[in-house]
């Protein structure tokens, strides 16, 4: 019987991701399962045992339940089940979660020169929300947006920076005025 999946999260390669969860009761036993594979084994006074590409690469919140995974990998990708022994003796299970992990390009910045003003816009290929920061010269403009404008009367050597961040991964790219006003 397949299962219907999960809740779906999204990670960097490259990065440190933990899945987080909720249990609120003592737990004497507990075991992650990827893809229906082992890959983390703990007992109550006892030490965590990972299995496969999570060896060295993982850490076990014994008190919580959370796994956070080191440097993310492609081969990280994939349904995670936790189980776990309540202090009852029964076998509870968690929510699945499906780990997505995804790329993350430089973002593109393109302007347009109106009669009063130049208009910026970045984006990048991700399909998930980030958040932009811009730099004109010397000042750092935070936005949520991917479009800001701003005077003509900068200097026309000016740079513009668009930095696009999502979790702990931020790129970034600009563009001189001068390139703009072409």
């Amino acid at each position: 019987v397949d299962l219907i999946c999960c809740e779906k999260l999204h990670g960097i390669e490259g990065e440190n991701f933990t899945i987080k969860l909720n249990v609120n009761q003592p737990m004497s036993e507990s075991i992650w399962k990827k893809d229906k594979d082992k890959v983390a084994e703990w007992q109550e006074k006892g030490s965590v045992k990972f299995y496969g590409s999570l060896e060295g690469r993982a850490f076990f919140n014994e008190e919580n339940g959370d796994l956070t995974i080191f440097n993310l990998q492609k081969n990280d990708s994939g349904t995670y089940v936790f189980e776990y022994l309540d202090s009852e003796g029964i076998i509870n299970d968690t929510d699945f979660f499906s780990l997505l992990l995804d790329g993350f390009t430089e973002p593109a910045i393109s302007c347009n020169t109106t009669a009063n003003d130049n208009k910026f816009r970045c984006a990048t290929d991700f399909h998930l929300p980030v958040n932009y920061t811009w730099k004109i010269g010397n000042m750092i403009y935070s936005s949520e947006g991917q479009e800001i404008s701003i005077s003509k009367n900068y200097d026309p050597s000016t740079e513009v920076t668009c930095s696009a961040k999502y979790s702990q991964t931020e790129k970034s790219s600009q563009i001189n005025l001068t390139q703009c006003s072409r």
